[in-house]
């Protein structure tokens, strides 16, 4: 079966014969969504854009200039933590457009892409896969890995 460890919310599952880790949100607590909780006095922040498997052709392959996907689901506790990272990354950067996939919604896309781990972020430029990220890491570590691809 593998182990199970429960903390607040979060439900993490490690199985011997996988290679990664299954985490998401107990089915069985109250749903939240996938945006940060805002105070009374806090501005609302910009969302990535959403991309489904009908859009992802036109608005991830033929687009210009550089892509990162961010494939995520709603119960993904990790997804949750780094989708404000790539909300600040894409509001600083004009040379990097971030989009959004949610894979219950859309699994084409990401079974194509051989998304087996969430959340899984894919950088592609035109057209073409250049560089993948799983799992959350901090703004500095993401910079980290896409800069050199998106200087060359």
């Amino acid at each position: 079966m593998g182990r199970l460890w429960q903390a607040e919310r979060l439900v993490l599952v490690l199985r011997p014969s996988t290679s990664f880790c299954i985490v998401g949100v107990d089915p069985s607590m109250e749903q939240a969504d996938r945006t940060s909780p805002k105070t009374d006095n806090q501005e609302t922040e910009m969302a990535l854009p959403e991309v489904t498997d009908a859009t992802f052709k036109s608005l991830a392959l033929e687009a210009e200039g550089p892509v990162l996907v961010d494939f995520w689901a709603p119960w993904c506790g990790p997804c949750r933590v780094v989708h404000p990272v790539l909300e600040e990354i894409n509001d600083e950067r004009d040379d990097l457009s971030i989009i959004s996939l949610n894979i219950d919604d859309n699994p084409q896309t990401a079974q194509q892409y051989g998304v087996l781990s969430i959340p899984t972020m894919i950088l592609l430029k035109d057209g073409a896969m250049v560089k993948q990220l799983v799992g959350a890491q901090p703004k500095r570590k993401i910079l980290a890995e896409l800069e050199p691809v998106l200087q060359g």
